[in-house]
């Protein structure tokens, strides 16, 4: 959810403290992003990050991960 709607990490311990507060005292849910993480890594469901253009129009991975300007706008 983080990353799907682009939560900041404050945003995200708000999120879950609010999730938190609806449930039973004795839920088993993350408390914050780091727990969250740590709780994904053995499931290889990983992430990798990529440069993006400042229009969002253009990411800068693979053949153009060593590029420093926009391929249609020219923005670095």
């Amino acid at each position: 959810m983080k990353s799907t709607l682009n939560f900041t990490q404050t945003a995200f311990h708000k999120f879950i403290d609010y999730t938190k507060s609806c449930m039973p005292n004795d839920e088993n849910l993350v408390s914050n992003f780091y727990e969250a993480k740590k709780f994904m890594r053995p499931l290889g469901l990983g992430y990798e990050k990529y440069d993006v253009c400042p229009n969002y129009c253009m990411l800068y991975y693979e053949a153009d991960a060593m590029k420093i300007n926009c391929d249609f706008y020219g923005s670095s």
